[in-house]
């Protein structure tokens, strides 16, 4: 909804605007509250999956895997990385076994937000690189375009855990 707002006073303003990933927001709210340069985020998507990214901080943010909406179990971070996000509380048995406790730092955030500070830390730096857009131009990032189970697929899902 916000960037709908935001879209439209852009539009009628006629001023760019500067996408911005919720990801790529919490890995920089997870490097200012702990440092971290190597960040895995992992949200709870709900209906047994995660929305996931990491990201690497060197001078600014670089993508080290892209926004992904997946099963815990194929959550497979590279190299060492400081995790924040709900996502592990959610499904903490269900990640893969080569996402061991040898993967992760110190500092795992789970319930880490982001702030409209780290949002326009992210928005200047991103203008600054030219990364901004017309308003016309900008569309949502989707990583689901199914938001809820049907109730037929909720219970062949409840029959399945049950047997």
């Amino acid at each position: 909804m916000a960037s709908l707002a935001v879209q439209g006073l852009a539009f009628g303003l006629d001023k760019p605007v500067v996408p911005i990933v919720t990801l790529a927001a919490m890995a920089q709210a997870c490097r200012v509250a702990t440092g971290a340069l190597n960040v895995l985020v992992v949200l709870d998507a709900r209906m047994g999956e995660v929305y996931w990214a990491q990201y690497r901080f060197d001078e600014e943010w670089i993508v080290v895997i892209e926004p992904t909406l997946s099963v815990p179990s194929a959550v497979m971070p590279v190299g060492e990385v400081s995790v924040c996000g709900n996502g592990l509380l959610a499904y903490p048995s269900e990640f893969s076994s080569d996402f061991s406790a040898s993967t992760l730092t110190k500092n795992t955030l789970y319930e880490v937000r982001p702030h409209a500070a780290q949002i326009a830390q992210l928005a200047d730096w991103a203008f600054q690189n030219g990364q901004s857009l017309a308003a016309r131009e900008a569309q949502p990032l989707y990583l689901r375009n199914k938001i809820a189970l049907t109730t037929s697929e909720r219970l062949a899902k409840a029959n399945s855990l049950s047997a």
